[in-house]
């Protein structure tokens, strides 16, 4: 049976690092995967549409994991098959391994109810 190399790597906030080297090394990387036929898969904390974002100006059709792991995504086209596990999203399937945020602002809201605590919002997304 052969083997696939898969590159796996994690996509921090680079905002910092505005160093010119430090690009033309990651492109001859990017460069070296590609012509000889290594996927690379894109871990970050960042959301979905951020690393979509990222994806489509790499060029990049392979799956990636987002929000510290939370979800795996498949992009339509990159495997001949759908885990069970999948459940259909935009542009391919997405397997999650945590819980929705809407779930788990419910359950906050609930909780704290219960014991009559308040809930002081400190996000955009928070309940």
């Amino acid at each position: 049976m052969a083997r696939q190399i898969v590159v796996v790597t994690d996509i921090q906030d680079r905002s910092s690092e505005t160093g010119v080297h430090s690009l033309q090394d990651e492109s001859a990387g990017l460069d070296f995967l590609i012509a000889h036929g290594i996927p690379l898969v894109i871990r970050s904390r960042r959301t979905r549409a951020e690393i979509e974002r990222l994806r489509r100006t790499l060029g990049l059709l392979t799956p990636f994991i987002s929000e510290h792991g939370s979800a795996l995504f498949l992009p339509r086209g990159c495997f001949p098959f759908v885990s069970d596990g999948a459940k259909p999203a935009l542009g391919g399937e997405v397997i999650a391994f945590g819980k929705p945020h809407q779930e788990i602002a419910n359950g906050l809201i609930a909780a704290c109810r219960e014991v009559k605590a308040d809930i002081v919002p400190v996000g955009s997304g928070d309940p």
